[in-house]
Protein backbone atom coordinates (compact mmCIF):
# COMPACT_ATOMS: atom_id res chain seq x y z
CA UNK A 1 0.00 0.00 0.00
CA UNK A 2 1.69 3.41 -0.83
CA UNK A 3 2.16 5.40 2.14
CA UNK A 4 0.37 8.42 0.96
CA UNK A 5 -2.68 5.86 1.30
CA UNK A 6 -1.62 4.84 4.42
CA UNK A 7 -0.55 7.94 6.18
CA UNK A 8 -4.14 9.43 4.94
CA UNK A 9 -5.82 6.55 6.26
CA UNK A 10 -4.08 6.33 10.09
CA UNK A 11 -4.53 10.68 9.89
CA UNK A 12 -8.28 10.02 9.23
CA UNK A 13 -8.72 7.43 11.93
CA UNK A 14 -6.93 10.13 14.32
CA UNK A 15 -8.71 12.66 13.60
CA UNK A 16 -12.21 10.88 14.13
CA UNK A 17 -11.30 9.86 17.45
CA UNK A 18 -9.56 13.98 18.49
CA UNK A 19 -13.17 14.57 17.18
CA UNK A 20 -14.58 12.39 19.48
CA UNK A 21 -13.02 13.68 22.28
CA UNK A 22 -12.77 16.89 21.44
CA UNK A 23 -9.19 17.31 21.08
CA UNK A 24 -8.61 18.22 17.17
CA UNK A 25 -6.96 21.67 17.61
CA UNK A 26 -4.38 20.18 20.37
CA UNK A 27 -3.62 17.12 18.64
CA UNK A 28 -3.24 19.18 15.41
CA UNK A 29 -0.62 21.31 17.52
CA UNK A 30 1.12 18.04 18.54
CA UNK A 31 1.46 17.04 15.13
CA UNK A 32 2.79 20.48 13.93
CA UNK A 33 5.39 19.89 16.60
CA UNK A 34 6.18 16.40 15.60
CA UNK A 35 6.44 17.40 11.93
CA UNK A 36 9.04 20.07 12.38
CA UNK A 37 11.33 17.77 14.62
CA UNK A 38 11.29 15.08 12.28
CA UNK A 39 11.71 18.06 9.40
CA UNK A 40 14.63 19.15 11.54
CA UNK A 41 16.31 16.22 12.33
CA UNK A 42 17.83 14.16 9.87
CA UNK A 43 18.76 11.63 12.80
CA UNK A 44 15.61 11.41 13.97
CA UNK A 45 14.11 11.15 10.12
CA UNK A 46 16.86 8.28 9.74
CA UNK A 47 16.23 6.67 13.08
CA UNK A 48 12.60 6.48 12.18
CA UNK A 49 13.24 4.88 8.72
CA UNK A 50 15.46 2.62 9.60
CA UNK A 51 15.12 -1.24 9.53
CA UNK A 52 17.15 -1.82 12.11
CA UNK A 53 16.17 -0.48 15.19
CA UNK A 54 13.48 -2.52 16.81
CA UNK A 55 9.96 -0.81 17.47
CA UNK A 56 10.22 -0.65 21.14
CA UNK A 57 13.96 0.98 21.21
CA UNK A 58 11.88 3.35 18.51
CA UNK A 59 9.20 3.98 20.88
CA UNK A 60 11.63 4.26 24.00
CA UNK A 61 13.04 6.93 22.19
CA UNK A 62 10.45 9.08 20.65
CA UNK A 63 8.46 9.27 23.96
CA UNK A 64 12.24 10.42 25.57
CA UNK A 65 11.54 13.49 22.75
CA UNK A 66 7.93 14.53 22.93
CA UNK A 67 7.31 13.83 26.75
CA UNK A 68 5.24 15.88 28.32
CA UNK A 69 4.74 18.10 25.25
CA UNK A 70 2.15 16.47 23.35
CA UNK A 71 -1.56 14.87 24.53
CA UNK A 72 -2.07 11.64 25.65
CA UNK A 73 -3.73 10.68 22.95
CA UNK A 74 -1.07 11.56 20.37
CA UNK A 75 1.09 9.48 22.16
CA UNK A 76 -0.78 6.89 22.58
CA UNK A 77 -1.57 6.99 18.64
CA UNK A 78 2.45 7.19 17.86
CA UNK A 79 2.84 4.50 20.30
CA UNK A 80 -0.04 2.17 18.49
CA UNK A 81 1.88 3.54 14.87
CA UNK A 82 5.02 1.96 15.68
CA UNK A 83 3.93 -0.68 17.55
CA UNK A 84 2.45 -1.37 13.92
CA UNK A 85 6.18 -0.35 12.39
CA UNK A 86 4.71 2.49 10.42
CA UNK A 87 6.71 5.04 12.20
CA UNK A 88 9.05 5.68 9.12
CA UNK A 89 5.61 7.59 7.55
CA UNK A 90 4.68 9.35 10.37
CA UNK A 91 5.70 12.89 8.68
CA UNK A 92 3.51 12.16 6.13
CA UNK A 93 0.32 11.17 9.02
CA UNK A 94 0.88 14.68 10.55
CA UNK A 95 0.97 16.34 7.18
CA UNK A 96 -2.01 14.52 6.06
CA UNK A 97 -3.94 14.97 9.69
CA UNK A 98 -3.31 18.83 9.14
CA UNK A 99 -4.61 18.47 6.33
CA UNK A 100 -7.87 16.82 7.04
CA UNK A 101 -8.31 19.28 10.01
CA UNK A 102 -7.94 22.73 7.82
CA UNK A 103 -10.38 20.86 5.42
CA UNK A 104 -12.96 19.84 7.99
CA UNK A 105 -12.62 23.41 9.48
CA UNK A 106 -12.65 25.41 6.19
CA UNK A 107 -9.14 26.97 6.65
CA UNK A 108 -7.15 27.96 3.69
CA UNK A 109 -3.63 28.50 3.68
CA UNK A 110 -2.27 31.22 1.12
CA UNK A 111 1.18 32.38 1.45
CA UNK A 112 2.22 36.19 0.18
CA UNK A 113 5.25 37.01 -0.50
CA UNK A 114 6.71 41.05 -0.28
CA UNK A 115 9.56 42.93 -0.60
CA UNK A 116 9.20 44.32 2.82
CA UNK A 117 7.70 43.29 5.65
CA UNK A 118 3.73 43.41 5.66
CA UNK A 119 2.37 45.96 8.39
CA UNK A 120 -0.44 45.40 10.97
CA UNK A 121 -2.89 47.37 9.04
CA UNK A 122 -2.52 45.77 5.48
CA UNK A 123 -1.99 42.40 7.04
CA UNK A 124 -5.26 42.82 8.32
CA UNK A 125 -7.27 44.43 5.32
CA UNK A 126 -5.44 41.60 3.41
CA UNK A 127 -7.19 39.08 5.64
CA UNK A 128 -10.47 40.70 5.18
CA UNK A 129 -10.46 40.68 1.38
CA UNK A 130 -9.33 37.04 0.82
CA UNK A 131 -11.71 35.54 3.82
CA UNK A 132 -14.01 37.71 1.42
CA UNK A 133 -13.25 36.03 -1.89
CA UNK A 134 -12.99 32.40 -0.55
CA UNK A 135 -14.91 31.88 2.14
CA UNK A 136 -12.89 30.23 4.40
CA UNK A 137 -10.72 31.28 7.45
CA UNK A 138 -7.47 32.54 5.88
CA UNK A 139 -3.84 30.66 7.25
CA UNK A 140 -1.64 33.59 5.98
CA UNK A 141 2.41 32.55 5.69
CA UNK A 142 4.30 35.83 4.88
CA UNK A 143 7.60 36.17 3.39
CA UNK A 144 9.80 38.70 2.35
CA UNK A 145 12.14 38.68 -0.89
CA UNK A 146 13.65 42.11 -2.00
CA UNK A 147 13.98 40.24 -5.67
CA UNK A 148 10.28 41.41 -6.49
CA UNK A 149 11.43 44.88 -5.80
CA UNK A 150 7.83 45.64 -5.30
CA UNK A 151 3.93 44.09 -5.09
CA UNK A 152 3.05 41.09 -4.15
CA UNK A 153 3.04 37.34 -4.98
CA UNK A 154 0.17 35.33 -3.38
CA UNK A 155 0.48 31.43 -3.56
CA UNK A 156 -2.73 29.35 -2.63
CA UNK A 157 -2.39 25.16 -2.94
CA UNK A 158 -3.74 25.51 -6.75
CA UNK A 159 -2.97 29.44 -7.90
CA UNK A 160 -0.46 32.34 -7.83
CA UNK A 161 -1.52 35.45 -8.72
CA UNK A 162 2.06 37.29 -9.30
CA UNK A 163 1.93 41.10 -9.43
CA UNK A 164 5.43 41.97 -8.64
CA UNK A 165 7.36 44.36 -10.27
CA UNK A 166 9.65 41.89 -11.08
CA UNK A 167 7.37 39.97 -12.79
CA UNK A 168 6.08 43.06 -14.62
CA UNK A 169 9.14 43.83 -16.12
CA UNK A 170 9.76 40.26 -17.32
CA UNK A 171 6.75 40.82 -19.42
CA UNK A 172 7.79 43.83 -20.74
CA UNK A 173 10.93 42.86 -21.51
CA UNK A 174 9.96 40.07 -23.35
CA UNK A 175 7.30 42.19 -25.28
CA UNK A 176 10.02 44.23 -26.21
CA UNK A 177 12.37 41.12 -27.68
CA UNK A 178 9.13 40.03 -29.67
CA UNK A 179 7.58 43.02 -30.72
CA UNK A 180 10.64 45.38 -32.28
CA UNK A 181 9.30 48.28 -34.22
CA UNK A 182 10.65 48.33 -37.83
CA UNK A 183 10.13 51.26 -39.63
CA UNK A 184 9.07 50.74 -43.03
CA UNK A 185 10.01 53.37 -45.76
Amino acid sequence: MSELLLSKRYAQALFDLALEFHLEKEVKNDLDLIKETIIGSKDLKAFLRSPVAKPAIKDRVVRSIFSGKIQTLTDKFIALAIKHRRESILLFIAQQYIDIFKEHFNISTIEVTTAVPVDADLRKRMLEVLEDKTGSTIELIEKVDEKIIGGFILKTADRQYDSSLRNSLKKLKKEFEENLYVRKF
